[in-house]
């Protein structure tokens, strides 16, 4: 079954164009994989075929045996986004969320791990992160107030 996911999940990203893919491989009672060793062989699975069709990928196995952040609900999750990227988000969700963008900068060759993570604390930090998300909820008829 872990070859089936593998494949379904990665011809979709390699589909996308992307020159790098992070992933993020949710494992416990609120995930499809419910243990750390599926998990991390549908993450391996996962990172060799992306390798091998030449892109840069890397994997994350993320707890869901507990929800991220306070709430349930997609209006109410992305204003708790909203609140993470105002540095005012839970502790948990905002942790994984600066562990995401820090991997990404990483792959996307902007310095090494620790300073790709003071990167991604300085925007939230800054509030350009924010700023950034409410042009994108903007730009596409979004309402940001």
């Amino acid at each position: 079954c872990i070859p089936l996911i593998a494949s379904s999940i990665m011809s979709k990203k390699l589909a996308a164009g992307s020159d790098a893919i992070l992933l993020d491989v949710t494992m416990g009672s609120g995930a499809f994989m419910k243990n750390l060793d599926e998990a991390v062989e549908l993450a391996r699975l996962m990172v060799s075929i992306g390798t091998a069709h030449g892109r840069k990928v890397a994997a994350l196995i993320t707890d869901m045996d507990t929800p991220l952040g306070h709430n349930i609900g997609n209006s109410l999750e992305v204003a708790e986004s909203m609140a993470v990227l105002q540095g005012k988000g839970p502790a948990d969700l905002t942790e994984v969320c600066l562990q995401l963008a820090s991997n990404m900068l990483y792959l996307a060759g902007k310095g090494e791990m620790a300073a790709c993570r003071a990167m991604a604390e300085q925007v939230i930090a800054d509030g350009s992160a924010f700023e950034i998300c409410c042009k994108m909820f903007a730009a596409q008829g979004g309402d940001t107030s």
